[in-house]
């Protein structure tokens, strides 16, 4: 197939992709992404407090880990929040009964949850500590006064500028 060749078209009514794709997986994403078709479970930032906690959220989870490298910067995040419904999918068929398994990992999940919550609460309680301190030390040097009425240079500028 020549690479200027695109077999595969979206005839989404409207969609302004006539000109199709080259591979079958790059039609698949456009119809997930654009126009909510075979539509996963979304993936949510973990963090309550960011705008991407609710709402659309990411479609792949490549896009939600750039998203947590650069707004929160967090290496280490545990992504249990939302898994990927693929996943959850394995873990069924692996059970005989066709059950969720009561393992560890999703317990685990909420324990690195809960330690990672913590540990922001620290980081945002050292911060506060360290905004309070900075607060004391401006209201101090706000009330001293900024030049003493027996500084020479004052005393001089005083005697210059008097008519």
């Amino acid at each position: 197939m020549d690479k200027h060749d695109r077999p595969y078209k979206c005839y989404e009514p409207g969609c302004d992709k006539i000109q199709g794709f080259t591979y079958s997986g790059g039609l698949l994403r456009h119809q997930r992404e654009v126009h909510k078709k075979n539509d996963t479970k979304p993936l949510m930032c973990p963090y309550a407090d960011c705008n991407r906690s609710t709402g659309n959220g990411f479609t792949r989870q490549e896009n939600l880990r750039e998203h947590l490298r650069r707004r929160h910067m967090h290496t280490e995040v545990v992504l249990t929040a939302s898994p990927p419904v693929d996943a959850s999918l394995k873990r069924k068929h692996d059970s005989p009964n066709g059950e969720l398994p009561d393992s560890q990992e999703s317990g685990g999940g909420l324990h690195n949850e809960v330690k990672r919550l913590r540990r922001e609460s620290q980081e945002k309680d050292h911060r506060l500590e360290q905004l309070e301190r900075i607060i004391t030390h401006l209201q101090q040097a706000i009330s001293q006064p900024l030049v003493r009425k027996d500084d020479p240079q004052l005393t001089q500028a005083r005697h210059t500028s008097a008519p």
